[in-house]
């Protein structure tokens, strides 16, 4: 069944709390050659503007609705160079290989396992050519590991966003802090989705997501096992220093 189902349909009405586009976009400018593949694509957030500047871009995600949202941005925008594809960025082997590998959006921290991460690094790996690169990118956790596993459940639902729709609907995106793996440091939001007609709840949708945190010294420490080798690290999409920014960026080459 597809996880994003009943959820894919609202994920562009609600402003995310990163800006990264730009940062990408300057990416694929520096490239000779462009051909990119995006794990974990969605429904074209960073596709369908990368693909603008792109000779090929692939795209793959493991929801078909949310890849039907962004199937219907690239025809909107007459784009004919994005190919997209559902499937497991765990397990991926799509014969060929790219000049850039992307995950945004934090993509690697739904991977919950050990084994779900060596997986997905794998798949980068495979699909980078000999002089390619990667970027992946995690947020930075505001307290420390401990305070984290202490204090990160919360009894209270609470209230992100409140965004009305063109058909005149409200829609309340709101999440709960309920579940933490203590040992992994894996946390379990759940994410709902609640539209309104005036006062009238019409319809209710609950999308439970997982996000393992990292530090910055362990997420170096992630890649660089892996036998890449980092050349350059962002705290933030705006310059902000590595571990003292929001976000944790890697940009990585293989040995």
């Amino acid at each position: 069944m597809d996880p994003r189902k009943n959820t894919a349909r609202f994920y562009d009405t609600v402003s995310h709390p990163i800006n990264d586009e730009a940062f990408y976009l300057e990416k694929i400018k520096s490239l000779k050659e462009k051909n990119v593949l995006e794990l974990g694509c969605g429904t074209g957030r960073i596709l369908v503007p990368l693909a603008k500047l792109c000779d090929k871009i692939v795209g793959v995600d493991y929801s078909q609705e949310m890849l039907n949202v962004c199937g219907e941005k690239l025809a909107k925008e007459g784009i004919t160079n994005a190919q997209t594809f559902e499937g497991n960025i765990t397990t991926l082997n799509l014969g060929e290989t790219f000049d850039l590998v992307i995950a945004p959006y934090r993509v690697i921290q739904s991977l919950e396992t050990d084994e779900e991460v060596h997986g997905f690094l794998e798949t980068i790996s495979l699909h980078m050519k000999s002089n390619g690169r990667g970027i992946l990118n995690a947020f930075r956790p505001k307290i420390s590991a401990e305070e984290m596993r202490s204090s990160w459940c919360k009894p209270d639902e609470i209230i992100d966003q409140e965004i009305m729709l063109k058909d005149g609907s409200r829609l309340v995106y709101s999440f709960r802090q309920h579940k933490i793996d203590k040992e992994k440091l894996v946390i379990y939001p759940d994410i709902i989705y609640r539209k309104y007609l005036k006062d009238i709840l019409v319809e209710e949708v609950i999308h439970p997501i997982k996000m393992r945190c990292y530090y910055p010294d362990e997420f170096k420490q992630l890649i660089t096992d892996m036998g890449f080798t980092i050349t350059s690290l962002w705290g933030g999409y705006n310059n902000e220093e590595y571990g003292v920014g929001p976000e944790l960026v890697i940009e990585f080459i293989k040995k």
